[in-house]
């Protein structure tokens, strides 16, 4: 079990409320409670940025015409693109703590954004840190590590590690304060995890969104709140304009977040370390925007929600390369410990990628998405089939849930639009039911889960503003 547990905070004045006006300002971290282990020589710093809801058709590199991503689409040209990652779960908390220990939802225990991930999971940023790595996590939906146990084996975070809810950071504060860290002179390699909120909603009407929408007049003119956006979610509501309108709000976030991805690659290059640090850009889920007459994600199992963006950038082979093979969120923090010449970890649900980034064949196997567990809140309600799981495998998806089975082939319907009339009968669909029976059986929830019957007061306040509590 990893020892270090102590974590120093970047302790930042008006951290949520103000953004620093010349880079004069920008913040400085703070020193850690335990000094790190002497580094290893030459090795590799590492970048992660996550982009909250990011569906992995917004990026340029996947086919989007639209423009929304000249940052990202620039680095991936120079990078290794995976044209088939999965998310394990369509909310945030699950899917970071996946992202970073390599395990699903049901073997971490984080299911839904009122759990906590237990201390005895082992994180990518506790292994680096007994490594020598200066750690950070830099976050826009702080409450990941303030009380979510995502703060394990970061050395600097942006919010206080206290167990308190924290609200939306705005973007332009986390890529000052990330700005700020990388100017610093260290000895030791460093591992920074930047997390940024948009494109989740409330959608703001930004310069791009002002100018395609001038002649729409519909629900969504001014942007959309969190409330409004929900509104029609599950109820079919959806005409073609305002679906339109909606995806247009989104596009024009997912500029703003490119452009903020885009000043810390620039940083990388003005201050010599693009040279000597892998960057990955990806997301935690997408989101549904009209589709199937819905929005959101959290319950939601279609492929706008499950199919995310994954770019690693290694600086030492920057030829560009597409992975057509299916891969996985899990396999983001074996993929890394491989690159860096760490042992592999045993256990783990994911497993490193390193040898396609080369160009070999990945074996197909299985990955598997799920629903996010009930709040306590919504559990009295009993809305939701908890159980609920998809098995990829291949181009055949199954999704199991509300006790029906649907099958799709996505090589001939990536819309989702004409399942599988017979699973049984079909040569893959007793293979997958077999696959999701099996996943069905692991332990749903563990110890690391935060289920007291009743919400405390603050948190359901906050799931309530971020749209998870209707």
């Amino acid at each position: 079990m990893i020892a270090l547990r102590v974590v120093a905070t970047l302790i930042l004045s008006g951290l949520v409320l103000s953004v620093p006006s010349a880079p004069a300002e920008e913040p400085s971290a703070a020193e850690p409670g335990k000094e790190s282990a002497a580094a290893p020589k030459q090795r590799l710093n590492v970048l992660l940025v996550t982009i909250d809801t990011q569906r992995s058709d917004s990026f340029g590199i996947y086919g989007n015409e639209g423009g929304h991503t000249p940052n990202i689409d620039r680095l991936a040209r120079r990078s290794v693109v995976f044209d088939r990652a999965t998310s394990p779960v369509g909310t945030t908390f699950p899917s970071h703590a996946s992202l970073l220990t390599g395990l699903y939802p049901r073997r971490h225990g984080v299911r839904y954004n009122g759990d906590a991930l237990d201390e005895e999971m082992v994180t990518l940023a506790e292994i680096l840190r007994e490594e020598g790595y200066d750690t950070m996590a830099l976050v826009s939906y702080g409450s990941m590590v303030s009380r979510g146990g995502l703060a394990q084996g970061f050395i600097r975070t942006s919010h206080e590690v206290d167990g308190t809810p924290a609200y939306r950071t705005n973007p332009r504060r986390v890529t000052t304060m990330a700005r700020g860290l990388l100017k610093h002179e260290r000895k030791n390699p460093f591992f920074m995890w930047v997390q940024y909120y948009h494109p989740h909603s409330p959608y703001d009407v930004t310069p791009y969104a002002k100018a395609e929408l001038e002649d729409y007049d519909g629900a969504f003119a001014d942007g959309a709140t969190v409330k409004e956006f929900y509104k029609v979610h599950g109820k079919g509501e959806f005409d073609d304009d305002d679906r339109d309108a909606l995806r247009t709000l989104y596009d024009g976030e997912t500029r703003e977040a490119d452009r903020v991805v885009g000043l810390l690659l620039d940083d990388l290059e003005k201050r010599g370390l693009a040279d000597d640090t892998i960057v990955v850009v990806t997301s935690d889920h997408g989101e549904v925007l009209g589709e199937h007459g819905v929005a959101g994600h959290g319950p939601l199992l279609w492929q706008p929600v499950l199919s995310v963006p994954l770019v690693i950038h290694d600086p030492r082979s920057p030829e560009p390369r597409r992975v057509e093979e299916r891969v996985g969120l899990v396999d983001v923090a074996p993929t890394l410990l491989e690159m860096l010449g760490l042992p592999p970890r045993p256990g783990l649900d994911g497993r490193s990628l390193a040898a396609a980034m080369k160009g070999e064949p990945l074996e197909e196997r299985p990955y598997y998405s799920e629903v996010n567990a009930l709040n306590p809140r919504q559990k009295k309600k009993a809305e939701r089939d908890e159980d609920a799981v998809v098995v990829f495998l291949g181009d055949h998806k199954l999704i199991v849930q509300d006790g029906e089975s649907k099958l799709f082939d996505l090589g001939k319907d990536p819309s989702e639009l004409a399942p599988v009339l017979d699973v049984a009968k079909d040569p893959r669909g007793a293979e997958l039911a077999a696959l999701a029976a099996s996943y069905g059986k692991r332990k749903p929830r563990s110890k690391g889960q935060t289920d007291p019957g009743e919400l405390a007061p603050k948190v359901e306040a906050e799931l309530r503003a971020l749209g998870y509590i209707q």
